[in-house]
């Protein structure tokens, strides 16, 4: 598998929908949970803090692919001990204000923007914005080292929150 082609700018991209699944760039539920684990051991490096002293805020759009590749981030953060607000069906805009307004360490949008509806990806915030390409290179990197990798999920540690009713009363 080849991690680098999934870089896209700032981005992660690839294909999301499971009859794509036999393609090289497939967003598998193995491939999202270690760069999510990758992600938030970014976010305590970058941060000073153990891992299970983080919290992450993840929202999806409408995708079809979106629920699958949340419920594997999901899983893979809360199996490290991130605390995990599961913000649902949510703007990218949204995500990154939701790493404002519920003091998380950092979010994650899962989107393919406006690329057809068998692609996904995902874009990742901290409370100061954006990844650079740099740094999306070096999760893609570290996540290689641990695809595969077995994850045990810890649901006490995933709130739900409907993060878009906050969002949008921001906006009056």
């Amino acid at each position: 598998m080849n991690f680098k082609g999934f870089k896209s700018g700032t981005d992660i991209r690839g294909y999301g929908a499971e009859q794509f699944s036999n393609e090289e760039l497939y967003l598998s539920d193995d491939f999202v949970k270690a760069v999510s684990e990758c992600f938030a051991k970014w976010l305590g490096e970058r941060s000073g803090k153990n891992v299970n002293e983080l919290s992450v805020s993840i929202g999806r759009d409408s995708r079809v692919s979106g629920p699958r590749i949340m419920s594997a981030a999901v899983a893979a953060l809360t199996a490290i001990g991130v605390r995990v607000y599961n913000c649902g069906l949510a703007s990218t805009p949204a995500m990154f204000m939701s790493a404002l307004d519920l003091k998380c360490d950092g979010a994650i949008q899962i989107t393919a923007s406006h690329h057809p509806w068998e692609r996904n990806g995902l874009k990742f915030f901290t409370p100061d914005g954006g990844l650079e390409g740099d740094d999306i290179a070096l999760l893609l990197s570290e996540a290689e080292k641990i695809y595969g990798k077995s994850y045990r999920a810890e649901p006490t540690l995933c709130v739900e929150n409907n993060y878009m009713k906050t969002y949008c009363s921001h906006l009056r």
